[in-house]
């Protein structure tokens, strides 16, 4: 109790540190126009939502279709997954011609790639080679680390859950 204490208390003082300014003031900032008495220049971005609806959903299908191309390839079906293979690739192929990527900022994409990642592939491979949601192969580097801590079904769907959320909720302008 004394550590949440301290803890409130700690974050209540560098909130009280940080500089105010009323909403009402914010709204009537423009673009050029600098905040009072603190230099900075308050400048309103529209986030394009629609195209980062586009890139959740191109990353995500080009995930799941990846691993289904992986589960089909191990099952023994070359040809069904060359052909999975192939789709995955072309829909990589259609979002980096479509996408409007912001060059400073390119490893959010990085980032959130790698979130839908963690969040979709092994559910999908595993529910493709008919395998139970919980299983944790022991070849590859991504395997043997989670082996270690080894979690029951309930924990990995939520730790996919939260990188897939966080995935979906990285801006990338």
């Amino acid at each position: 109790m004394k550590k949440l204490t301290i803890i409130l208390l700690f974050i209540s003082i560098i909130c009280q540190g940080q500089p105010q300014m009323e909403f009402g003031t914010f709204l009537k900032t423009t673009d050029a126009e600098l905040a009072p008495d603190y230099g900075i220049c308050y400048k309103h971005e529209k986030r394009d939502v629609w195209n980062e609806v586009k890139v959740c959903g191109i990353m995500v299908s080009q995930i799941t279709l990846a691993a289904a191309s992986d589960a089909l390839y191990d099952n023994g079906d070359k040809v069904e997954s060359k052909l999975v293979e192939l789709a995955s690739l072309g829909i990589l192929a259609y979002g980096a011609a479509t996408f409007d990527i912001n060059k400073f900022n390119w490893w959010r994409y990085l980032i959130k790639y790698t979130a839908f990642r963690i969040g979709t592939y092994d559910f999908t491979y595993n529910a493709i080679r008919g395998l139970p949601l919980d299983y944790i192969g022991n070849t590859g580097v991504w395997d043997k680390a989670r082996q270690i801590t080894s979690p029951p079904l309930g924990m990995q769907v939520w730790g996919k859950g939260i990188f897939f959320i966080a995935g979906a909720t990285i801006p990338i302008n």
